[in-house]
């Protein structure tokens, strides 16, 4: 599987922390979506403290960088900014996306922009690969699980 995942503070880590002790093989690439003052930070620990978790890792600092990497699920675990910046060109080109900053909800313009991405990107032909097409089912699972396990840690 390719994930993208948006942020890279404590949420992400503990995302990360559950995927590196719960898949049963590593992801086929991971890119990451931080700040550009982060990327150094960031690639210095995926790199140490979390290289099983993917056989390759990009980390990049725009939505068209991250989309670049041709991830089949983003994750977003940076908040409220972060969901309005990154996640409607994310839905916009047919890649669904996890919101864990669920607050950011709670503003009507922007769940409205985010269906409207989302539902653009479903008529258009052949955007959206049917969920049985993914490679890694016990990951996209995980992740649908991810408020839950961040929330309560095993």
């Amino acid at each position: 599987m390719r994930l993208g995942m948006i942020g890279f503070g404590n949420i992400a880590q503990t995302l990360l922390t559950q995927l590196k002790q719960t898949l049963a093989a590593p992801l086929e690439h991971l890119a990451v979506l931080v700040l550009p003052e982060m990327v150094d930070e960031t690639e210095a620990r995926l790199t140490s403290e979390f290289a099983s978790v993917a056989g390759e890792f990009a980390v990049v600092t725009d939505a068209q960088a991250l989309l670049s990497h041709r991830p089949e699920l983003v994750v977003e675990c940076a908040g409220h900014a972060a969901v309005l910046a990154h996640a409607p060109s994310v839905l916009h080109a047919g890649i669904d996306v996890v919101i864990v900053s669920i607050g950011a909800l709670s503003d009507e313009a922007l769940e409205k922009e985010l269906r409207a991405a989302a539902s653009a990107s479903v008529s258009e032909p052949g955007s959206r690969s049917p969920a049985g097409s993914r490679r890694d089912s016990a990951a996209i699972e995980l992740l649908r699980d991810a408020p839950n396990r961040i929330a309560q840690p095993r």
